[in-house]
């Protein structure tokens, strides 16, 4: 019982983590994107175009690119530390016989036209979670998007 216990507080710590994560990834991209493209913006606006004004929006954009290069990288890291934490989450779940991170593995894979079920390595019990997830939950995903009105 203490073993369930310590996982299950050590899954609530993934959990967490994994929202936190991506709290912040949204966050910074929700003020650095609007940023660097406003300001590259306003300085194509310019109506005057002299040298100085052409070295100022050539440095501006530099600027605003190495800033975005930079959050990418950043990005790129906080979404491996995301998938350190939900891969402990899955595994977490597999020794608690609980099935949220994977449902949503299903789900991610599925929406790429990967089908678990078509895999020979799942149980009788997992091909019925995952068919009856697919069924209930998942009706749409399997037709094309509609392409305008």
């Amino acid at each position: 019982m203490a073993s369930e216990e310590v996982l299950l507080t050590e899954y609530q710590t993934a959990h967490n983590e994994v929202d936190r994560l991506n709290r912040q990834l949204w966050t910074t991209a929700q003020i650095l994107i609007p940023l660097s493209l406003a300001g590259v913006a306003f300085l194509l606006s310019l109506t005057t175009h002299t040298i100085q004004t052409l070295t100022t929006v050539l440095l501006s954009g530099l600027v605003s690119s190495l800033v975005l290069w930079g959050w990418y990288k950043v990005a790129i890291r906080w979404l491996a530390y995301q998938s350190v934490a939900q891969y402990r989450m899955r595994e977490i779940e597999e020794n608690l016989d609980i099935w949220c991170v994977r449902y949503e593995a299903y789900v991610a894979l599925k929406s790429r036209g990967i089908d678990l079920l078509k895999s020979g390595s799942l149980s009788e019990d997992e091909k019925l979670r995952y068919k009856n997830l697919a069924s209930l939950i998942l009706p749409n995903l399997d037709k094309p998007e509609p392409r305008g009105f």
